[in-house]
């Protein structure tokens, strides 16, 4: 799903209008507020295998949306046998509070405006 639309259904889900998308785990204990970022858009930019490169850029992104005393912890989803699937997921975080959906979207417009949406 593209940035564009994700954040389109992120929308309707915290409205209420919507059938629930990964944005509704947020709201539930001990579950992680992730931000997918397709690797092979990382690759594209940034070089295959290069995901680390991107780091500072994506700091960068999350402190401009949640201030600067935000941090983010990064993993890889390669479960799918399928690599187009494959995903670096972020986890911003500013101090112990996870990202709002309204932040979440605001990250990903930035995402899709550098060309990793």
């Amino acid at each position: 799903m593209c940035w564009r639309r994700w954040a389109e259904a992120a929308a309707e889900t915290a409205a209420g209008r919507g059938p629930p998308t990964f944005l509704y785990t947020a709201r539930m204990p001990d579950v992680p507020v992730l931000l997918p970022i397709p690797l092979r858009l990382l690759d594209d930019r940034y070089g295959p295998g290069n995901a680390d490169e991107a780091e500072d850029v994506l700091i960068g992104i999350v402190q401009a949306v949640m201030g600067a005393e935000a941090t983010c912890s990064f993993a890889f989803d390669t479960r799918h046998a399928n690599p187009w699937f494959h995903r670096l997921l972020l986890e911003p975080k500013a101090g112990a509070r996870p990202a709002s959906p309204e932040q979440l979207q605001a990250m990903a417009a930035r995402l899709v405006a550098i060309g990793l949406g």
